[in-house]
This record gives C-alpha cells, structure tokens and sequence, in this order.
C-alpha cells in the first residue's frame, strides 16, 4: 500500500517533520525533497539534533534504516530512542547517470 503525502511540500519546520516520521511504524517511508530541509530531517533522524544540517547533493539519495533492538555502531546510538537509526549507502547523482 502507498501513502502519500505532501509534508515535506507544505512543512519548513524540520522539527514537526520528524514528529510526522515519528508517528509512522513498521513502514518504509521515501523522503524527496531540498536543501537545506532535507538535510535537516537526516540529521534530526540520526542525531535527533536539526540545528546542523547534512550537505545533500541535488539527486543523491541516501538510505537510512531504523533498526530496534539491533547492535549499531555506539556513535549511532540516540538516547531516548527504541533502537538505532543508522546510514546504509549515500548514492551520488553521478553515479544514475
């Protein structure tokens, strides 16, 4: 089943944007959309911090995984957090061509 949603279109505040994510459970969720937002929401999503900003390239994509109850590098770990969110692969646009 595919939801859609246009959150990231309306929203500017990264911060409510992560409280939208924090809601959706046992999902795989597809984020597309721009600077510096994006890179506000990642950073949010791994460090539960969106005052710094990830440098997303236009048409890279990036896969995250939220991974409960799983060992994770201790750098990944959030306090608070059931499990760790964790970087999979960073894909540079290059590379689609």
């Amino acid at each position: 089943q595919v939801e859609y949603t246009e959150i990231l279109a309306l929203e500017r505040d990264a911060k409510k944007i992560l409280r939208h994510l924090s809601e959706i459970t046992g999902a795989t969720v597809l984020l597309i959309g721009h600077q510096p937002l994006l890179g506000e929401v990642i950073s949010g999503l791994l460090f539960e911090r969106t005052a710094h900003s990830f440098a997303v390239k236009k048409g890279a994509v990036w896969w995250l995984r939220h991974q409960q109850n799983r060992e994770v590098s201790a750098l990944l770990a959030s306090p608070g957090r059931q499990g760790n969110m964790a970087i999979l692969a960073v894909q540079h646009p290059k590379f689609f061509r």
